[in-house]
């Protein structure tokens, strides 16, 4: 399946899942971690507006939340409305500094 194709599945998906039907992937390196949340959750949970600076993001409207601020407020905002964990996996990186290039994130500027 091309990137393209399943970029458009899950954009179609986007409106049929909520935000407790996905897995999110937390990326670790040695001595950090960011979660992947798509621009829509943070917006549903309504803390889109409070995501530092700390955290990056990409174009296709996904945050990667910085795990001390943004990714406790996530996890916090989330048991508190959906009385439940969110589902997260990790994936072990070397490096965040090389993945920030290799998928080419922004750092996050309040909007």
């Amino acid at each position: 399946m091309s990137n393209q194709l399943l970029k458009s599945l899950l954009n179609e998906m986007e409106g049929e899942l909520g935000e407790t039907d996905f897995v999110y992937t937390r990326y670790e390196d040695p001595g950090h971690s960011w979660i992947k949340v798509p621009l829509w959750v943070l917006k549903s949970l309504g803390i889109e507006n409070k995501i530092s600076e700390y955290s990056y993001r990409d174009r296709p409207g996904s945050f990667f939340l910085e795990e001390d601020v943004d990714g406790s407020l996530f996890y916090t905002t989330f048991v508190k409305k959906y009385d439940e964990n969110p589902s997260i996996r990790t994936i072990h990186i070397e490096d965040f500094d090389e993945f920030i290039i290799k998928h080419k994130l922004k750092q996050n500027e309040k909007f």
